[in-house]
């Protein structure tokens, strides 16, 4: 093999290493603006759904929730049930937005008010639709805030209710 044919594998496996780099493990690293905050380990709030055919939530009625984990597990609050599954999270980019794809979710089946079961539905419905998300820091450095993301635009506004316990 020539010295040529040497240093072109060697980039190849250069670029094969960064982009088989797990995408969990870049959550929250540095990007031209400064780290990103991370969006793993919250429990997210949600304070309003972006999407045209939203139905109204009742303020007084508990609120969905999603928690985001480095290892590619999601779990929440639909609004009525628990709900579980697989997350896929990208790089941060430029802009301090991440890839973010939902997998299959499961979710407990217990009926409801109809109004809650009708914030339910159409939660579950949008988290299939996510495809980035963009979070904005906080006083102490950590996300505050985190908007999800669709094809056109935003789809989800949620707020950071708190870390978890350790025996949670």
């Amino acid at each position: 093999m020539s010295r040529s044919s040497f240093i072109l594998l060697g980039l190849v496996a250069s670029l094969l290493f960064a982009c088989g780099t797990s995408p969990q493990a870049l959550d929250g690293a540095a990007t031209s603006r400064g780290p990103t905050p991370s969006i793993t380990g919250t429990i997210w709030r949600l304070e309003r759904l972006e999407v045209a055919t939203a139905p109204t939530m009742d303020p007084a009625a508990p609120r969905p929730t999603v928690q985001l984990e480095p290892d590619g597990r999601m779990r929440g609050f639909a609004g009525v049930n628990r709900c579980s599954g697989s997350v896929a999270i990208g790089t941060p980019g430029a802009l301090g937005e991440v890839s973010l794809r939902f997998g299959p979710i499961a979710s407990t089946r217990m009926a409801g008010p109809p109004e809650r079961m009708a914030v339910e539905q159409a939660f579950l419905r949008m988290l299939g639709e996510v495809r980035g998300a963009r979070a904005a820091s906080g006083a102490d450095g950590g996300a505050d805030t985190l908007v999800m993301l669709g094809d056109e635009g935003a789809l989800a506004r949620f707020v950071a209710e708190s870390a978890p316990t350790p025996d949670e």
